[in-house]
Order: structure tokens, then C-alpha cells, then sequence
């Protein structure tokens, strides 16, 4: 299992190439299918060119609000087997004067391999 610095180093790295809009290495940390599970429905992306397509849009969003940086603070970690973890995470949009654009939870569901580990399943848990 991983520590909670490795794990907040794969949050950290999610969060600058989701902002960078580097949608390829962000893909490659999921698992297919993907769920997105929220309160009015549930998203299952099948291939990354799906989620790319999703995020693409997130991304965007990101950018026309003026967001430089997303930052993902690891809040909790549930052990639920060897290899799967929740993750209760705080993530904040920032300005580059560093002031908070919009703050939300997430939970992560991850499949911990090796040294790295792969996102499941997201549920976002609304303003953190």
C-alpha cells in the first residue's frame, strides 16, 4: 500500500496536468471503465478518448475562469483491501494571485499497483 505522500504526489501530479490541460497523462491514471458517480446520475467512461472528452471540457472550464492551479489535498485514506483505497480529497481552483476560484470534495476510488496507483471510481461530495 502506499504512504500518504505517495499518495498525495499522485494527487499533486493529477492536479497540475488536469490543469495544464495535459489530457493523456491524466487518462493514463484511470481505470476502464470509470464510474463518476453523483447525486442525479452516474457516468461510466469506457475508453480514454471519453474521458478526455469530459475532462477536455473541465479543463476548459479551468482555463476561462482563469484557474492556474488545482490543488488536491489529501483529506483521508480508508484501506479497504491490499490494493484498493478511498481517498477523501479537498480540491481548490486558484487564481494565479492564488486566490480560490472554486473549492470541492472528491473521493477516489484507487487500485494501488507497484509504486503508483490507478483511479476507479469519482464521487464528487460537493463544496469541501
Amino acid at each position: 500500500m502506499l504512504d500518504r505522500d505517495e499518495l498525495q504526489d499522485f494527487l499533486d501530479a493529477y492536479g497540475r496536468e488536469l490543469v495544464s490541460g495535459d489530457l493523456d497523462r491524466v487518462a493514463a491514471r484511470y481505470t476502464y471503465p470509470v464510474c463518476v458517480v453523483g447525486e442525479e446520475a452516474t457516468l461510466a467512461l469506457s475508453a480514454p478518448g471519453e474521458l478526455k472528452a469530459t475532462l477536455g471540457r473541465t479543463a476548459r472550464r479551468y482555463q476561462e475562469r482563469g484557474v492556474t492551479d488545482l490543488a488536491l489535498e489529501l483529506r483521508g485514506v480508508e484501506e479497504l483491501t491490499d490494493h484498493l483505497v478511498w481517498v477523501d480529497v479537498r480540491r481548490a481552483a486558484r487564481a494565479s494571485d492564488g486566490k480560490e476560484i472554486l473549492v470541492e470534495g472528491r473521493r477516489y476510488l484507487l487500485r494501488v499497483a507497484d509504486s503508483s496507483c490507478m483511479i476507479c471510481v469519482v464521487v464528487p461530495t460537493g463544496p469541501a
